[in-house]
């Protein structure tokens, strides 16, 4: 705790994760929130990731999807795969001003960095020409094979 209020981005996440999962006493969104907050706005990059989750979710504060989005492209420009999977998948299916050429950047980012999901996500989009790129069965397939057998538990 002393860690986390001398400024300690990673105490901080760490506070914020006790009090999100509830460990050592019952979960506490609005206090999880607050030190999730304190690290991100550090500029650390799991915090940034997490906060956006949970601004998405509303947990611990109103969901602002607008303000997710900066919290993950913050986290995606220096270079966390994750949020670039996750900030693509917003600007695919959930932003109202979809942004396809933005989300294919941050899709091939996140599966050339082994984020499993991304990968899956490309290899469909060329089965399926969606999401402004041209229909290539090809390398569906060929990206496909590269999904075999390497799913993470993410």
């Amino acid at each position: 705790m002393r860690s986390a209020e001398s400024g300690y981005p990673l105490a901080q996440t760490a506070l914020a994760t006790i009090y999100l999962l509830g460990r050592g006493g019952p979960r506490n969104l609005r206090a999880a929130y607050k030190w999730v907050k304190a690290s991100a706005d550090q500029g650390y990059v799991p915090s940034l990731r997490l906060i956006a989750l949970m601004l998405l979710d509303g947990e611990g504060t109103t969901a602002d999807l607008n303000l997710a989005k900066e919290y993950l492209r913050q986290a995606a420009e220096l270079g966390s795969a994750d949020a670039s999977h996750t900030l693509a998948g917003i600007l695919i299916y959930q932003d109202k001003d979809k942004n396809p050429k933005e989300a294919l950047r941050l899709l091939k980012f996140a599966a050339s960095n082994g984020v499993f999901y991304s990968l899956l996500e490309l290899a469909t989009a060329y089965n399926k020409g969606s999401h402004g790129l041209s229909r290539d069965s090809d390398l569906s397939i060929f990206l496909l094979s590269l999904c075999d057998g390497e799913e993470e538990l993410r």
